[in-house]
């Protein structure tokens, strides 16, 4: 099979922070990122009782989340392709809201649609993991989802995969990297950069699966 093309949904930025010593920036702080034009339309959510503090902001199409100790950056597309702005715009409010915070580890989300040239089988691809024709017997089999985490030393790859369509397929790919150091801005783009272009829907199988010039 050859994807023939991979358009980007939604890309993020994760830190997560030690729970020791940690303090939560107030609400103030939040407002105090953006001024001018990029804060036009914002709107802030804090739910204490959820530890969750929600900031959009529709002019950047950027969503900056606190969820307990760990903060998202959530970035949408509109044209399906990486945009490298999100990594400043993280380091910047990781600077000015959590300096005095230890950082745990940080990581990189992607939501990527693929296409194929050829049908994706799913009851083919289900035999295989259920080891069983029975089981679709008097029954039609319409959506199919996998997940599984490539471990290294350093850090773990986690694949979400779901047949959407007989030609497209949704995948949710983590990178989280155990590592309480980050690297200066011009690294983390690269970095970035680098995690998109290598991921595959299916982990490492680069040799099965190509992607056509181009796409």
């Amino acid at each position: 099979m050859i994807i023939t093309s991979k358009s980007l949904q939604r890309s993020n930025i994760a830190f997560v922070f030690k729970q020791e010593g940690f303090v939560t920036p107030e609400n103030g702080e939040f407002a105090i990122l953006y001024t001018g034009e990029p804060a036009k339309g914002a709107n802030f959510i804090d739910d204490p009782a959820m530890r969750l503090k929600v900031y959009h902001l529709p002019k950047l199409k950027m969503t900056f989340t606190l969820e307990g100790t760990r903060f998202r950056i959530d970035q949408d597309t509109e044209d399906g392709n990486l945009s490298s702005a999100i990594v400043a715009e993280s380091l910047n409010a990781y600077k000015n809201l959590f300096s005095k915070c230890g950082l745990e580890s940080y990581g990189f989300n992607f939501d990527i649609i693929y296409r194929f040239d050829n049908t994706l089988q799913l009851n083919y691809l289900f035999g295989l993991l259920a080891n069983s024709g029975k089981i679709l017997e008097k029954r039609d089999l319409t959506a199919l989802g996998v997940q599984f985490t490539l471990q290294k030393p350093d850090k773990s790859e986690t694949y979400f995969l779901k047949i959407v369509s007989p030609l497209e397929l949704v995948a949710h790919i983590n990178y989280h990297f155990n590592s309480n150091r980050l690297p200066d801005e011009q690294k983390m783009k690269e970095l970035f950069q680098k995690n998109y272009e290598e991921a595959q829907p299916m982990g490492n199988s680069r040799g099965k699966i190509q992607t056509r010039p181009g796409s």
